[in-house]
């Protein structure tokens, strides 16, 4: 038979031009596109429509009616794949996963598609052929209930295919501008035909009474051109300055909200969604008020709103509730939003979730307040008997002539007096914990010598040369018990670890003012402090040194005292030359 008939040339055209921009298309897919769940479906879609348009193109160059029907009966039935296809690449384009489990794919959309292919390859489903002056030869299905059954589902499932595009595209507010303008593009490709083939299809023959126009197969090739635009030319965009921008922010760890003076949302990146727990529609374009718990946090806000107005940074702690009406706190990093005239028109908020952290203080300032109820306690439980006890031994030092039993009394009387230099330690740990500071101006040399007076009992002492520079020109207003506490734990620190050997052994204080803080150094000439012990000095009950006797509370005393005060303590030190402890406080005269 004779397979060729070029009488309609505009005709084959029409149909041959389309089949090789599909078939180039499918090549270029399946040679530059990553095959992954996206484009797996696509390149699957392009092998039934290409089937189809070699049939419009055999349709329109054949002979004879025995030919068009050999070519509809040969190639036609793939066209019953075309749309499970477009429907499973739509159904992962718009991020439907609930649908697109296996078993909702195979019976819904594969299986009658292959139970459709199968009964025309059957010969259940025929055509009917008649001659056109143009178009050469039309085919159309034969009006039984099989074909009628075949065109409702094919229908059916296209229209179902356009509404999950138009649904994405419109109304979905939340989706990324890329994303959106990528769903619009295909959206265009797929209506462009559907629309084309509803006039020439359905209104020339059943409304205007004239001859149908086939333009369906041909215009079709628009949809998968308009797919490969937005996934592959489009994409172009991505690299440009304000995608990369968006791209970056929503990659952030941290959450990003922009709010204007009145308090409405008007930008959330999507850690932020996932912290509050709502969608982006949900959220854009309403009060801030509504995720803010109560008055206090409200206030909160307000008066960083305020600060933002005044073109004022800060940095404050919010307590927000979640869509799940969980509460969260939040720190954030605020800056004044301005328009292009430079005027305060908003606040950007760098939000971070320190709720975690926030739970573990409160655990842990509870196992401290436990901590300096033990203390308390222990103190006031303890020291009563270890007084009767030193009351005992000097009692009976005083009435006792036996030399051996004066001094195991004595002995007693040592370890008593240890034992209550513990606890009185310990209380001075609670009283640092829960006293209130009042700072008041003290002579700084004044205080030095009653403190060096008060360790006058130490062994080391008479063997010590003191040396002061105090540098102050007016008095020192601090906290004086602190202070005290401070200076006494650090003095004696540096007598106990006097290296002796060294003639002579010192012990140097000096005193200035220095960027807003009081800058007081104990610089010694001792044993010092190997390296790899000098980070745990500060723990509680350490000791670096068991040639001294001494119970490790007094650097770890300091430098709690040195903190209440708001400031810093720091060590420089180096085995058998010498420590210098540094402490920088601030100068309430400023």
């Amino acid at each position: 038979m004779t397979l060729i008939n070029f009488k309609p040339p505009a005709a084959v055209l029409l149909a041959l031009i389309p089949l090789l921009c599909t078939l180039l298309l499918f090549l270029f897919v399946f040679v530059r596109f990553t095959h992954n769940k996206l484009t797996r479906p696509f390149f699957l879609f392009l092998i039934p429509f290409a089937l189809w348009q070699l049939n419009e193109v055999f349709t329109r160059l054949s002979t004879s009616a025995e030919e068009v029907k050999y070519w509809c009966h040969l190639f036609n039935p793939f066209i019953n794949f075309i749309p499970p296809l477009g429907i499973h690449f739509a159904l992962v384009f718009t991020r439907m996963r609930t649908w697109q489990r296996p078993l909702f794919l195979a019976l819904v959309l594969y299986l009658p598609a292959f139970l459709f292919f199968f009964l025309s390859y059957g010969g259940l489903i025929n055509f009917i052929v008649y001659p056109s002056p143009f178009w050469n030869w039309l085919a159309t299905y034969e009006p039984t209930l099989l074909s009628l059954l075949n065109v409702t589902w094919l229908f059916t499932a296209m229209v179902f295919m356009l509404f999950l595009f138009l649904r994405f595209a419109l109304f979905k507010n939340y989706l990324h501008q890329i994303i959106k303008k990528q769903a619009k593009i295909i959206l265009l490709g797929l209506m462009l035909p559907i629309g084309i083939a509803f006039v020439t299809e359905f209104l020339f023959p059943f409304v205007l009474g004239q001859k149908p126009v086939p333009l369906l197969v041909s215009t079709f090739t628009f949809f998968p051109l308009c797919v490969f635009i937005a996934l592959y030319k489009y994409e172009l965009f991505l690299f440009s300055p304000k995608y990369t921008w968006e791209n970056i922010v929503n990659k952030m760890n941290e959450g990003i909200v922009i709010i204007d003076v009145r308090g409405i949302i008007q930008y959330s990146n999507e850690h932020f969604l996932y912290l509050i727990g709502y969608r982006y529609y949900e959220l854009i374009n309403t009060s801030i008020f509504n995720i803010i718990p109560d008055y206090e946090n409200k206030t909160i806000f307000m008066q960083q709103i305020e600060l933002r107005k005044k073109q004022l940074s800060g940095k404050y702690i919010l307590v927000c509730r979640t869509k799940n009406n969980i509460l969260l706190h939040f720190q954030v990093s605020g800056t004044p939003y301005y328009d292009k005239k430079g005027k305060v028109i908003g606040s950007v908020g760098v939000v971070e979730d320190i709720t975690p952290m926030i739970k573990l203080e409160l655990s842990l300032q509870n196992k401290i307040n436990d901590l300096n109820t033990y203390i308390y306690r222990t103190h006031h439980d303890l020291r009563g008997p270890l007084t009767s006890i030193m009351g005992l031994c000097a009692l009976a030092q005083n009435t006792i002539t036996d030399k051996e039993t004066l001094n195991y009394f004595a002995m007693i009387k040592r370890g008593t007096l240890k034992l209550d230099s513990v606890l009185q330690d310990l209380q001075w740990i609670y009283n640092i914990s829960q006293s209130v500071l009042s700072p008041a101006p003290l002579n700084l040399t004044q205080e030095l010598e009653k403190i060096k007076q008060s360790i006058t009992d130490l062994n080391n002492y008479s063997k010590i040369i003191f040396n002061e520079v105090i540098e102050l020109q007016e008095y020192l207003i601090t906290d004086k018990a602190l202070l005290n506490t401070i200076l006494h734990n650090l003095l004696v620190n540096a007598v106990n670890y006097a290296d002796l050997e060294k003639n002579p052994s010192r012990i140097e204080i000096r005193a200035r003012k220095i960027n807003g803080h009081v800058e007081i150094t104990v610089k010694d000439n001792g044993i010092g402090i190997e390296q790899k012990y000098q980070q745990r000095i500060w723990e509680l009950f350490y000791r670096a040194n068991d040639t001294v006797k001494g119970n490790g509370l007094g650097l770890y005393i300091a430098k709690s005292s040195v903190e209440r005060l708001n400031g810093t303590i720091f060590l420089n030190s180096t085995a058998k030359i010498g420590s210098t402890f540094t402490i920088l406080i601030p100068d309430r005269q400023n």
